[in-house]
């Protein structure tokens, strides 16, 4: 918005918002994704899974299959029945 709104060719703020489309907003979306590092997404899935941040390499010390195993049995208890392993390695 500053781009289109302040130098020589500078608009309104209500006409930059005017012709702003959702074509616009899925250019914004991935100049965003592509700040976001790796240490904000380990911070990220620390808060939302702390047993997978306690390791560097998942890998070595943790084992992924048990702990998606784990996370489906919960959904199911939780009435999530549909809930299946590809279902939960997909999101993680």
């Amino acid at each position: 918005m500053f781009g289109k709104t302040e130098g020589e060719e500078k608009q309104s703020i209500r006409k930059f918002w005017k012709n702003f489309n959702i074509m616009n907003a899925v250019e914004n979306i991935n100049l965003s994704w592509n700040e976001i590092t790796e240490r904000s997404l380990k911070g990220a899935w620390k808060n939302i899974w702390p047993d997978l941040s306690k390791s560097e390499d998942i890998g070595n010390s943790v084992d992924m299959d048990e702990i998606v195993e784990e996370k489906v049995e919960l959904a199911k208890q939780t009435g999530l029945d549909e809930v299946n392993v590809e279902d939960v390695e997909e999101i993680v």
